[in-house]
């Protein structure tokens, strides 16, 4: 993936700093206004490059794209350390910040998150792991089908819909909590949805395995499973969200001129 690179002095006010910070928008607008359309698939995230803009120019950009109710951490990605993600006020517009750079992505997620999932390991085979464990009474039956449907996937996400375990109508024993926790463990993927309930999303080492947790406003947890597939829709932005988003920036930009 490329970056889209901007340039000019872009510091403090002067006339260089706002065409650069013109620029910038304008280009996040056309690209979500290409997810939106279609003209571009939403799930292929169009990079922007803050380098240009010093720490005054991109305090000025984080105040204007203010934080949307999706944030997480990408502490294992493909290249470099750990990323922290936000999402703008207006969704599908990310701020992305991590190996001592800072850059603007477009999309329904980014791309650093998929890149995660794809880099995870192969389900284990359920009848060695569970062999010998005490207190284990379903396990062996999650671990099936949870291999079932990660073959099925494959690398494929794009037509397969996602498999949804609900553990929470699931009778789990304390050997099956205990071991499905150990047996998947933990990708290094962490996304929380705000509002008003909280949906914690967070990728297991397995491939395209996440677990999924609803939380009501008491912050009591309501609902939780697993879902073999792409990211969860619940962290991620639509084509719709994208149009909308144009036009929101727009309206934003065009207010805050001079």
């Amino acid at each position: 993936m490329a970056f889209a690179h901007f340039a000019g002095s872009a510091s403090g006010g002067d006339s260089a700093a706002e065409r650069a910070l013109r620029a910038l928008f304008a280009g996040c607008i056309t690209a979500l206004e290409e997810r939106a359309s279609g003209a571009v698939p939403v799930e292929r995230p169009a990079l922007f490059d803050l380098a240009a803009f010093d720490a005054v120019g991109r305090a000025r950009i984080d105040g204007l794209l203010g934080e949307g109710e999706v944030a997480g951490l990408v502490d294992r990605p493909v290249e470099g350390g750990a990323l922290a993600l936000r999402e703008a006020v207006v969704p599908g517009l990310w701020r992305i910040a991590g190996g001592g750079r800072v850059h603007l992505e477009v999309g329904d997620i980014p791309g650093a998150v998929r890149a995660a999932a794809a880099w995870g390991n192969e389900p284990p085979d359920a009848e060695r792991v569970v062999r010998g464990q005490p207190g284990v009474m379903n396990a062996r039956a999650l671990l099936d089908e949870i291999a079932r449907h990660v073959r099925r996937v494959g690398d494929d996400l794009s037509h397969e819909p996602p498999h949804e375990i609900i553990l929470t109508h699931t009778p789990l024993s304390a050997g099956d909590n205990a071991l499905l926790a150990r047996v998947l463990g933990n990708g290094g993927v962490t996304l929380v949805a705000g509002g008003r309930t909280t949906c914690k999303v967070t990728l297991t080492a397995c491939a395209h395995v996440w677990r999924v947790e609803h939380f009501n406003s008491e912050d009591r947890l309501i609902l939780h499973g697993l879902e073999i597939g792409d990211v969860p829709a619940a962290v991620r932005a639509t084509a719709e969200d994208c149009g909308d988003s144009a036009r929101r920036l727009r309206a934003l930009i065009d207010a805050c001129r001079p």
